[in-house]
């Protein structure tokens, strides 16, 4: 299983649109028929007294393989995907793609 992770690290005067993110930008991945799931994180840090988050938002998108992540990400599907960013943030998203192990530690 492969993971892309697409981070929106903090910066001063950051915006970001989570309401358009989650209702409209999220879903043209979840008409994706590769994609087995989406996580989308919210950067808090309340653990650590309110302090500014590494993070704004990070999504993380699961696929069987690089094969299929490769045919979520043709060239006109990236190319509508960047062209909806300004419509909910003025963060540059930086992407990472890991190949991933899951430890069910419920198992016995």
């Amino acid at each position: 299983m492969v993971k892309l992770t697409v981070m929106y690290p903090y910066q001063e005067d950051f915006t970001f649109d989570f309401d358009y993110y989650i209702n409209h930008h999220i879903v043209i991945h979840k008409a994706d028929p590769n994609v087995l799931g989406i996580i989308v994180e919210k950067g808090c840090n309340a653990f650590r007294g309110g302090g500014t988050p590494g993070l704004v938002c990070a999504a993380h998108f699961f696929y069987e393989s690089i094969g299929t992540l490769n045919e979520s990400r043709t060239p006109e599907k990236g190319a509508r995907q960047l062209a909806d960013i300004p419509n909910f943030t003025n963060i540059t998203p930086i992407d990472q793609i890991s190949e991933i192990e899951f430890l069910n530690l419920q198992e016995t």
